[in-house]
């Protein structure tokens, strides 16, 4: 039993985290519907979220060395690019059809390293990478009778491409401390996205009006506080703590739970729903990406690991 705690505790990390991050869609939309742009919100969460992780990181003497360059990558893809355009793919798009987009970004990295580097890949990684295109085409819906904002669709994949440039250029950082890591991850997004708003590239406007969660109107704090230290602050740092503890691989098939997570809460604090036919196809999606990276050559994966995310 004590093993077996051993080996399952670590796989709360990766949960945890998707839960965290699968708020995030219900909380921007809620504030955008109230009159936020997109940049205000992405600056906004990560400039707060980045904030709480300080005074968690002075409080606990977490190591103030540079974390390196994967941080700025990091920063970049992962907030500046991915984000970003996530949230202005939600003005346009219900949640869960813009994360299922998103989520082929490790099919994406799969058919890059095949094609373009010429490294092998195994028939059963190809059989999942080609599982999930035809899930993501199910999600997408286009001969369905009312159709997907394709302008949304572009803003999702333009956040896919964000989440394949970081899994391309970024290193290994395990020894790096998973606090300062995110902190200045975040910050490096919200630096870039405010340069562009001050710009004028991204439009930055905030407001004070209450926002709709779960048919109550609440104060705009009520959605951007959760937003910025639970579905930015807590979720990344967790996720980053589960690359760190688990390795790549197994943490980012564990996070596609994410998904479901965030068409639960879309549809209890947003009542938004997905057709039949994009569930089939978010279900066809993600067991595609899962058996594709579960079988792809960058892992290391212990049999051991393998069976317990089965499991």
């Amino acid at each position: 039993m004590r093993n077996f705690r051993r080996v399952a505790a670590p796989l709360l990390l990766p949960i945890t985290s998707a839960m965290c991050f699968g708020f995030s869609g219900p909380f921007a939309k809620s504030l955008m519907a109230a009159g936020w742009s997109p940049g205000a919100a992405s600056i906004l969460r990560c400039v707060g979220a980045a904030s709480v992780l300080l005074v968690i990181g002075l409080a606990t003497g977490a190591s103030r060395k540079w974390p390196g360059r994967s941080a700025v990558a990091y920063g970049f893809f992962a907030v500046a690019l991915a984000q970003t355009t996530f949230f202005l793919s939600l003005t346009r798009l219900p949640v869960g059809v813009t994360l299922m987009i998103q989520f082929c970004a490790p099919v994406v990295v799969i058919l890059w390293e095949w094609l373009v580097r010429k490294a092998p890949q195994s028939s059963t990684t190809l059989a999942g990478a080609a599982l999930a295109i035809a899930g993501a085409v199910l999600v997408i819906n286009p001969f369905g009778s009312s159709g997907i904002d394709p302008i949304g669709v572009a803003w999702a994949v333009a956040s896919m491409i964000g989440q394949v440039g970081f899994f391309l250029l970024s290193t290994d950082d395990s020894d790096a401390d998973p606090i300062g890591f995110t902190a200045v991850g975040l910050l490096v997004g919200a630096a870039i996205v405010g340069t562009l708003s001050a710009f004028g590239v991204v439009e930055f406007t905030v407001s004070t009006a209450p926002v709709t969660l779960g048919s109550h109107e609440l104060p705009w704090w009520a959605a951007f506080l959760p937003l910025a230290v639970v579905a930015t602050a807590f979720a990344y740092l967790t996720g980053v703590a589960a690359v760190a503890a688990l390795g790549s691989t197994l943490s980012s098939v564990i996070l596609l739970s994410e998904v479901l997570f965030a068409v639960v809460f879309a549809w209890l604090l947003l009542g938004e729903t997905i057709t039949s036919v994009q569930c089939i196809g978010g279900a066809v999606l993600v067991t595609g990406v899962a058996i594709a990276k579960l079988r792809s050559r960058e892992t290391g994966l212990k049999t051991a690991e393998v069976a317990v995310a089965t499991a």
